[in-house]
């Protein structure tokens, strides 16, 4: 999968766990700016291997925002995020990263 496709997923799980647990107010910070700008609706979505994963995304986050919680959506710069990004690569690398959260 490209590191836009693993961004989307994880970004997924993120959003089916504020679903599940439905805090107030949530802030999904990512270091991929093309998936944080294409979610926020500021970047059309070209490429056919993301669109399924923007569509699931994009749903998500309409159900969040529809069911009353408040979800902002942030991009980190990789070089602000050198911990994160250090276990991301862990687990592209196919590690059990687990035990490093």
């Amino acid at each position: 999968a490209t590191n836009n496709v693993a961004e989307y997923a994880g970004a997924l799980m993120v959003l089916e766990r504020i679903e599940r647990t439905r805090p107030m107010h949530s802030v999904l910070q990512m270091d991929s700016m093309l998936v944080t700008k294409q979610l926020q609706g500021r970047w059309r979505v070209i490429a056919s291997d993301i669109v399924p994963h923007y569509r699931q995304a994009s749903a998500a986050i309409t159900r969040i925002r529809e069911s009353g919680l408040q979800i902002d959506l942030v991009h980190i710069y990789r070089e602000h995020n050198k911990d994160a990004d250090a276990k991301a690569n862990l687990g592209a690398d196919g590690l059990n990263v687990r035990h490093c959260w």
